[in-house]
């Protein structure tokens, strides 16, 4: 009888284990939708699956650059993303669960070439996959699978010069564990974990040259938004808003605009600029003339990224 309890107990604890696994597995693939190593500097870039990237270092994933936005083909989000990996001549491929691929750049996934079909390892899916990236030396690529194989072949034929072969994570880590996998311009091959977790090694031996180490998430993107505008009097006024957890500083750009339909354009009223992590842009315009309606907007730009608010008819405002 007490061997049967005991046999329960440690049934109950293995599921429970894997749940948790399977937990940390899905918060971190949630996050990362990949990772890859540039050949020119050793940059890190991560893509995220709020369809930002970041730029930084395997310690800290945005020391030099913090999310900003990149645009894939089109049909495709960012879930549909198995992995990305950057070449030596730092062209982006991006490989889809479609089992097509495309090559662009960090910000722009498809800017060279479209998507075209790629060919996985024999008896492997795109939902096995936890690592690809591209060997500086001689572009070879490696795909990392969850049942602890490695390949190398090409972008488009995942095991055209080794078949698969045995790897091994980082102490006290498991290949479920894995969210995306780097090669350094020198080959040497790094991993992050789902416990904040990196490490660096071979292809075959994850942690050889360094154990497990911390590593700082990319922050998530700033939210940037526009209040309607009000009118006063002659005064129109706005607000231009980022934040309110932003943890980077970044340059914003506030605007009143008039809507013009014979122009089918904007006209700019006024325009206000500040420097800073998590503000509020206050930005006015005093009307000289105010006969008649017209629609006026508030418009918030920061990099590549713009918000309009709703339109809001006040009286003609020159």
């Amino acid at each position: 009888m007490k061997e049967k309890t005991l046999r329960s107990c440690l049934c109950v604890l293995a599921s429970l284990t894997f749940s948790i696994l399977s937990s940390n597995l899905a918060v971190g693939q949630s996050e990362i939708v990949g990772i890859s190593i540039a050949c020119s500097n050793d940059h890190v870039y991560t893509w995220y699956s709020d369809g930002t990237v970041s730029v930084g270092t395997s310690e800290n994933l945005s020391a030099y650059e913090a999310p900003h936005f990149y645009s894939l083909p089109f049909g495709k989000t960012p879930a549909d993303i198995v992995e990305i990996g950057i070449a030596g001549n730092d062209h982006v491929y991006t490989w889809y669960r479609d089992q097509t691929l495309s090559v662009g750049t960090s910000t722009d996934l498809d800017k060279y070439q479209p998507r075209h079909p790629d060919r996985l390892t024999l008896g492997t899916s795109p939902d096995s996959i936890v690592g690809i990236d591209i060997a500086c030396s001689n572009d070879h690529v490696y795909a990392w699978f969850r049942d602890g194989r490695v390949s190398s072949g090409t972008s488009d034929d995942l095991d055209k010069y080794q078949t698969l072969s045995r790897f091994t994570p980082g102490s006290f880590k498991s290949a479920f564990m894995i969210v995306g996998i780097g090669i350094a311009g020198n080959d040497h091959v790094y991993a992050w974990y789902t416990d904040h977790k990196a490490s660096s090694g071979t292809s075959t031996l994850l942690s050889k040259y360094r154990a497990p180490y911390d590593y700082v998430p990319g922050p998530g993107p700033c939210d940037i938004s526009a209040d309607p505008p009000t009118q006063k009097g002659s005064l129109v006024s706005s607000v231009g808003i980022r934040g309110p957890e932003c943890k980077s500083s970044a340059e914003i750009t506030v605007r009143l605009v008039s809507i013009v339909p014979s122009l089918q354009k904007g006209v700019g009223l006024a325009e206000k600029r500040l420097t800073g992590s998590n503000f509020e842009v206050p930005i006015f315009y005093e009307c000289r003339s105010t006969t008649g309606q017209n629609k006026v907007v508030t418009e918030v730009q920061t990099k590549d990224r713009v918000v309009r608010s709703s339109e809001r008819t006040i009286l003609n405002c020159h």
